[in-house]
């Protein structure tokens, strides 16, 4: 478990790099997990000092670190919400104060999607 966790995380900080690298500035990172250095914003912010993120969680444990750790300026915002309420998501005052929707944006879902329950699909 812990290679895979490493590998995540390894990946995690190539994906961020590469992004960053290419101009984009502004960071979703759903599902969040439980802060872990180097976080996404300080890989974007090596490559772009003014890079914004927002990260979000719906776990309470997870968002009293993450806002402990991680709400370091006013480019840094820490949102609790459930990634399923996309309605929700994109209304929420801290993230679309943070985020602007009209340029481009990184949303990042590692090691997330494997969590999300399947549907039964309905036979036809």
């Amino acid at each position: 478990m812990a290679e895979i966790a490493h590998a995540n995380r390894a990946f995690l900080a190539r994906a961020v790099r590469y992004v960053a690298g290419k101009g984009v500035g502004q960071f979703l990172d759903l599902g969040s997990g439980l802060p872990a250095s180097p976080n996404v914003h300080e890989i974007a912010r090596a490559v772009n000092p003014d890079a914004r993120v927002v990260y979000l969680d719906r776990d309470p444990v997870v968002l009293a670190h993450a806002r402990a750790l991680l709400a370091v300026d006013d480019k840094v915002s820490v949102v609790g919400a459930d990634i399923r309420d996309h309605e929700d998501l994109l209304t929420d005052q801290v993230l679309t104060t943070r985020i602007d929707c009209a340029a481009p944006v990184c949303v990042l879902l590692v090691s997330v999607l494997h969590f999300w329950p399947r549907q039964k699909r309905t036979q036809r």
